[in-house]
């Protein structure tokens, strides 16, 4: 009776750790989700951090990761846009699994600052030249002078003498 009792427990044991070595071995795949990718302009090509890309506009199954996602098109500058995971409100009935935000991601794409003129560059040493001020109009050129303004002539002190005073001097 002890060795079948003895036999149930090695194939108990046997069998819970064929079940450990199947669930290690296999490493657990983080869920997808469909993300919609736009821009403006449209047309910029979009990269994920696992090195997915497509042309704007378009949609692309992505594994829920937090992770940027990078807008690039030729003559603006480039943008990335972080992706954030969240989790669903759980409850006993319902277990979703998590999504990422933003769905739909757009980006505002800035253009790039136009380049430098081609031609003659100044040098640093020499210093921009001063332009003449612009002459004035022709009807303004033999204006008469205005009149000056001339002050009255300041007051006197209170205990100058004037010559209209009461007393002799």
């Amino acid at each position: 009776m002890w060795r079948i009792h003895h036999t149930v427990i090695v194939a108990a044991i046997v069998f819970a750790g064929s079940l450990l070595a199947a669930c290690s071995s296999t490493p657990a795949q983080p869920p997808t989700q469909v993300l919609q990718f736009d821009s403006i302009p449209p047309g910029a090509t979009v990269q994920t951090a696992q090195g997915q890309a497509c042309r704007t506009p378009c949609a692309m199954t992505v594994p829920v990761v937090a992770a940027p996602v990078t807008f690039s098109l030729t003559g603006y500058q480039d943008q990335q846009i972080p992706l954030s995971v969240r989790e669903p409100e759980h409850s006993f009935f319902n277990t979703k699994p998590p999504f990422l935000l933003p769905n739909p991601v757009t980006a505002a794409l800035q253009p790039l600052p136009p380049p430098p003129p081609k031609g003659k560059r100044a040098k640093m040493s020499e210093a921009p030249k001063a332009v003449p001020p612009a002459e004035p109009p022709p009807e303004l050129r033999h204006a008469p002078e205005p009149e000056r303004y001339t002050p009255p002539p300041a007051p006197r002190p209170w205990n100058a003498p004037s010559d209209s005073s009461p007393f002799p001097r």
